[in-house]
């Protein structure tokens, strides 16, 4: 199901023993679901930008956490402001299709499409082209895989994912219970020590390549 701007998808792996719930997502031999940085957790948020993005912002200023934004061309274009603010306030941008669709569903031609409308519409806005994408619902099959892994050099970004939608307010909460075990937050950028320019998660070993 598209996720309502009104909430953002938290896609952590340290929140399932918390809150439960993981979602099937397909495989592929260069996708990212592991990286070798323990005691690590990257913070990422799917969908946005929306006029939520600034409440989100300030939480996570406060809590000085840095995070992961996979973004939506069509959202970006609607609420640049709040993707510059997102960059400027030193997170990660990165790519999540243009309209949500379900790149299963779609020739290799409309995921081509999709993801390009994406990176055109975060490169115009601010000056950046993302190298990571995650698809909606995890789904990237071996044509999916080779339009953007192949054509456009992109890391794609699994991950046991939580499924749930949380609203913004309820952020500070799992925030406390992510740094009440110990966990450093990071980027996913800033947690692919070992995987060249991809990688996450908190718990890890490298079992998968990288495009270096």
């Amino acid at each position: 199901m598209h996720l309502s701007f009104t909430f953002f998808n938290l896609i952590s792996v340290a929140t399932l023993a918390v809150l439960g719930g993981v979602s099937a997502q397909d495989d592929g031999a260069a996708f990212v679901f592991k990286c070798k940085n323990p005691g690590q957790v990257a913070l990422t948020f799917d969908d946005g930008p929306s006029p939520f993005t600034a409440k989100l912002l300030d939480h996570l200023a406060a809590a000085k956490v840095p995070a992961t934004f996979f973004v939506l061309g069509k959202a970006v274009n609607e609420f640049p402001d709040a993707l510059k603010a997102t960059y400027n306030a030193g997170h990660q941008i990165a790519l999540h299709s243009n309209t949500h669709a379900d790149m299963n569903a779609l020739t290799p031609a409309k995921v081509l499409d999709e993801y390009t409308l994406n990176l055109k519409a975060v490169k115009d806005t601010i000056g950046i082209s993302p190298n990571m994408a995650r698809p909606p619902f995890g789904n990237c099959n071996a044509a999916c895989a080779k339009v953007l892994e192949g054509q456009m050099g992109l890391s794609v970004i699994q991950l046991q994912h939580d499924i749930k939608d949380y609203s913004v307010a309820y952020t500070p909460k799992i925030i406390d219970m992510i740094k009440a075990k110990g966990y450093t937050f990071v980027t996913v950028e800033q947690s692919c020590s070992c995987c060249c320019r991809c990688c996450l998660s908190p718990f890890c070993t490298c079992t998968y390549s990288c495009f270096c």
